[in-house]
């Protein structure tokens, strides 16, 4: 299985799918927590090596990070937050991923989708909930489910409020 952690932080999610669930999970947060995300997850996975490009492998799956603040993905494109994030290159956790055809600018591509997407803890502010909603449905495909875990904030309210309202039908759970 694929997951996606944006909002990832330390990464206890991020190394609890890719440790124990034995999954591929790219794990992604700003640039200032980026170095704790990486120590955490090559400290915490159990049985695992780190790579020199920032990921830890174990049992043929990896964890692997980048680097995006989804504050910037209000100026970016479907397909540039895709490119930031590598997700379709080789070598990054899109093998068991869903491929789906989508239209874009030029006609249609293949494109690889996580399976699953999962926020944990990420909706504390009002300023995350466009940005999130931008990335959503940029890595979203139409098979990919979204587990999100959240304390009742108003924020959160505000962004399960906007997710449900969106003209795009997405499948999630949510978890309070």
């Amino acid at each position: 299985m694929s997951f996606l952690s944006p909002g990832a932080g330390c990464g206890l999610t991020s190394i609890v799918l890719g440790d124990i669930c034995d999954c591929n999970v790219l794990a992604v947060d700003k640039a200032s927590v980026l170095d704790l995300l990486r120590d955490n997850i090559a400290s915490n996975c159990s049985s695992s090596k780190s790579s020199s490009t920032s990921g830890v492998k174990g049992s043929g799956r990896e964890v692997k990070t980048r680097c995006f603040d989804w504050n910037t993905a209000l100026q970016c494109t479907r397909e540039s937050i895709r490119e930031t994030l590598q997700w379709s290159d080789p070598g990054t956790p899109d093998s068991t991923s869903t491929t789906e055809t989508t239209t874009t600018g030029g006609g249609d591509c293949s494109y690889h989708f996580p399976e699953m997407i999962v926020l944990s803890d990420c909706f504390y502010q009002y300023d995350a909930v466009e940005p999130v909603l931008k990335l959503l449905d940029a890595m979203a495909g139409a098979s990919t489910f979204i587990l999100v875990a959240n304390e009742l904030r108003t924020a959160f309210d505000e962004f399960l409020n906007k997710m449900r309202n969106q003209e795009r039908q997405w499948k999630f759970e949510v978890s309070t």
